[in-house]
């Protein structure tokens, strides 16, 4: 039931009444463009919040299609062989160690940088070689010369 507006701060309102059994009786309550205006303002909320979403949906979409193409980088484990010139990598963890016609050459440890692979021997030397991992194949560049490996 509603009854005669009446001009509240400059706004005119309507004051909606409604019945209730129990101790509260009759409560009133002012009825202006309150539930049109929730509605307008959750509908812009709505708007925000899928947008949002979407963005945040495209960008991990992204993120993972990236991640799942490789593109060059990554840290190699396992065993990477060149059968051509008969060598071996055995990448665990920061070791690797290498073999040559099946005869052990050198243990070091490795770190990966700006798509360069650091070798250190144990007597402190270091080598920087560009590299790219992609797949099972990994690709070592020293001295202008490419070498491609394939993992066991």
């Amino acid at each position: 039931m509603r009854n005669k507006p009446v001009n509240c701060n400059g706004v005119s309102r309507a004051w909606v009444c409604i019945k209730s059994k129990g101790v509260l009786g009759k409560r009133c309550f002012p009825f202006d463009q309150t539930a049109r205006c929730y509605r307008a303002k959750m509908r812009l909320f709505m708007k925000n919040l899928l947008r949002t979403v979407g963005i945040i949906t495209l960008l991990v979409v992204i993120g993972f299609s990236m991640a799942a193409c490789g593109g060059g980088g990554g840290k190699p484990s396992g065993t990477y062989e060149n059968k051509d010139w008969q060598i071996a990598y055995t990448f665990s963890g920061n070791k690797v160690t290498a073999t040559m016609g099946g005869e052990h050459l050198i243990d070091a440890t490795f770190a990966v940088k700006d798509g360069k692979i650091i070798f250190t021997s144990s007597d402190g030397k270091t080598e920087e070689l560009p590299y790219s991992l992609n797949g099972n194949e990994l690709k070592i560049t020293r001295s202008g010369m490419e070498m491609v490996f394939t993992k066991k």
